[in-house]
């Protein structure tokens, strides 16, 4: 005999009961770090939408729609944003890159191809994968937008550009999947088993000073960070922001005093040797960023009395 069959009743919820209502109906929480288009990419497919989609609902141009996202987006865009996800429109600004870092930040170029003079150029976004790997819900950081930023300092390798299958940059506004920033949107790759080339300390150490050379520099001498590429033998007349990690990784070496020269250290960085530990680098570098703060300061609060 056949069960009996159960009835299931179905009653729309007042949110949906309008047809006004332009809610969507899973809510997703940006994480601090989090880059706008990732978060919006990461919205969308909860809710059902892939990111080939979403530009075209948001009322944005096809294609890699995220550019015109992160430099600024319309009035009207960023109250259809509010609506549909309940976040103040007030926290948009805060994921993406402020506009002074806008010069910084990678080509907008998506298809590379695999010949010399592809793997030469920007693919416009890079990522950690054991960022992703360990990511409870993996999302992209914002901050991975930066042609100055070569490394992971939570994992100390390399971030990746491309696609170690195909050997293609990252297309997430292109993807059909719902499990976005995991899988290649060419070939299917798994891009959270690969693995960032391993730096050397020294390297390490020239990354790093880059990184504190963008924050502290003003226009003048950011003109001088994305010139760093004359330094390469033979030289390369395109900026920084034009070039793939592969060759930004060579002008680490090949411009490193111009580096140095450029981040200002008030303190000799730590020396090297074979001892010295990722951990160990990182935190002695933080203690000298750190003291030129903690000394002016202590200047203006005066010395404790006895």
């Amino acid at each position: 005999m056949r069960p009996a069959a159960v009835e299931i009743e179905i009653t729309l919820q007042p949110r949906y009961r309008s047809p006004s209502s332009r809610r969507w109906p899973v809510m997703v929480a940006p994480r601090p770090d989090e880059w706008l288009p990732g978060w919006l990419i990461r919205f969308g497919a909860a809710n059902g939408v892939p990111a080939h989609a979403l530009g075209a609902l948001l009322g944005l141009e096809s294609g890699n729609w995220a550019r015109n996202i992160e430099c600024g987006m319309s009035p009207a865009i960023a109250c259809d944003l509010e609506t549909a996800s309940g976040l103040s429109a007030a926290m948009l600004p805060t994921l993406v890159l402020p506009r002074t870092d806008h010069i910084l930040m990678l080509a907008p170029r998506v298809n590379v191809s695999s010949s010399a003079v592809g793997r030469r150029q920007a693919t416009w976004l890079q990522l950690c994968p054991r960022c992703l790997e360990e990511d409870e819900a993996p999302y992209l950081r914002s901050h991975w937008r930066l042609a100055t930023r070569l490394i992971c300092q939570h994992h100390g390798r390399q971030l990746i550009d491309r696609c170690p299958a195909c050997r293609q940059g990252f297309a997430v506004c292109e993807a059909a999947s719902l499990s976005p920033f995991i899988t290649c949107t060419t070939c299917g790759q798994d891009l959270r088993a690969a693995a960032g080339p391993q730096l050397g300390t020294s390297t390490l150490r020239i990354a790093l000073a880059l990184e504190r050379a963008s924050r502290i520099a003003g226009f003048h001498h950011r003109s001088k960070i994305l010139a760093l590429p004359l330094e390469l033998d033979p030289p390369l007349s395109r900026p920084l922001t034009q070039l793939s990690g592969m060759v930004r990784a060579r002008c680490l070496s090949f411009a490193r005093p111009r580096i140095l020269a450029l981040a200002k250290t008030p303190s000799p960085l730590p020396p090297v040797s074979p001892r010295t530990t990722m951990h160990d680098l990182l935190t002695a570098y933080a203690a000298v960023a750190i003291r030129p703060h903690a000394q002016s300061a202590g200047k203006r609060s005066g010395a404790p009395k006895t």
